[in-house]
């Protein structure tokens, strides 16, 4: 899976036009088929439906014929977060303070690249914070490749 930063600057303002936002869009590379995946939030949080995934995924369809975001053939793709949401953006560690999550570093702290807790928030210098094992653990946020909601 490749993280498409570009492409969600770019949509995130036609999405927010319509009280949604862009929580991640990927290219994901199942056997021989590409897939463009945009997974789309509610502005209220409020639950994304299938008809919201519907309708988004028109309204960047007339986007895309116009301006396309790969080259070559794919599947638009767009979804909701889910229960075990990925946490993308820097409000998304403030929202979601309290929370279980799973993280994964590019670069190791004290031998491990990955690390389970409870999420206590963000700075504003960008350095997230877990307690885990109740121990605190400070990460920054260019650090991490991957964090998402744990399901309990």
């Amino acid at each position: 899976m490749e993280r498409l930063q570009a492409l969600e600057n770019e949509v995130r303002p036609i999405l927010q036009e319509f009280n949604y936002d862009i929580v991640r869009a990927a290219v994901i590379n199942e056997s021989d088929n590409i897939i463009l995946q945009i997974m789309i939030d509610k502005l209220d949080f409020k639950e994304v439906s299938v008809n919201d995934c519907a309708f988004i995924s028109k309204k960047l369809s007339v986007l895309f014929d116009y301006k396309p975001p790969l080259k070559g053939a794919y599947r638009l793709e767009v979804s909701s977060p889910g229960t075990e949401r990925p946490l993308t953006r820097f409000s998304d560690f403030e929202i979601f303070s309290g929370s279980m999550v799973n993280i994964k570093v590019r670069n190791a702290i004290d031998n491990k690249k990955n690390f389970s807790g409870v999420l206590k928030g963000i700075t504003e210098n960008k350095e997230v914070t877990i307690i885990s094992k109740k121990k605190e653990i400070k990460l920054l946020l260019e650090n991490i490749i991957k964090a998402n909601l744990v399901f309990n």
